[in-house]
């Protein structure tokens, strides 16, 4: 049985607040979009996402960025597939956390040492990476392995996805979040679009 996650996000961006409900494994997703423009009804759009008509994740990472190629997108989307299940974490999601991390480099590395698509950070978490080499930290599986159970593991602590997203990434930084849960809410959306 799958667990509850992510009851409630909330977006907000020029004007515009997107609550975002969902619970992984039941597949469903109500997304409730609430305009705060002065002297503008308050509209309300609801959008149901169901599991059973899932759009492949190679679908969704080419709809995101189209420049990744299709044999690197297959190998990239089978390992969120697999993270997906075992943490029980949309896709859509981790392909956002994804983009904003690397812009799905594999060779990604930053200025304090984060490495590989999802940006793991080997001194901070040197009991997750123990038993791998550097050089195999940047390899898609262990990496998308090791990046979503951190989040998992920041989001069992804390009950919230806005905070699991900050200790992820180091500090408060709203940018970051908007990000992650614009790419989310637009892959859902895309869903939506090509099944009608």
């Amino acid at each position: 049985m799958f667990k509850n996650i992510f009851k409630e996000v909330e977006w907000k961006k020029g004007g515009i607040i997107l609550i975002a409900s969902f619970m992984v494994g039941s597949g469903l997703y109500f997304f409730k979009t609430i305009s705060e423009q002065p002297n503008q009804d308050i509209k309300i759009e609801y959008i149901e996402k169901h599991i059973n008509k899932r759009v492949e994740t190679i679908k969704l990472l080419q709809y995101v960025d189209g420049r990744i190629d299709p044999a690197l997108g297959s190998i990239i989307a089978r390992e969120i597939d697999k993270a997906s299940k075992k943490y029980f974490l949309p896709p859509e999601f981790i392909i956002g956390l994804m983009k904003k991390e690397s812009v799905f480099n594999p060779l990604a590395r930053s200025k304090v040492g984060a490495i590989g698509l999802m940006q793991i950070l080997p001194s901070a978490h040197p009991e997750k990476i123990k038993g791998y080499s550097r050089k195999q930290l940047y390899h898609i599986s262990v990496n998308i392995d090791i990046g979503c159970r951190i989040f998992k593991e920041y989001y069992d602590k804390t009950k919230s996805v806005s905070s699991a997203l900050k200790k992820y990434v180091g500090g408060n930084v709203n940018n970051y979040m908007i990000d992650i849960y614009t790419t989310f809410i637009e892959l859902s959306m895309y869903t939506q679009t090509i099944q009608r």
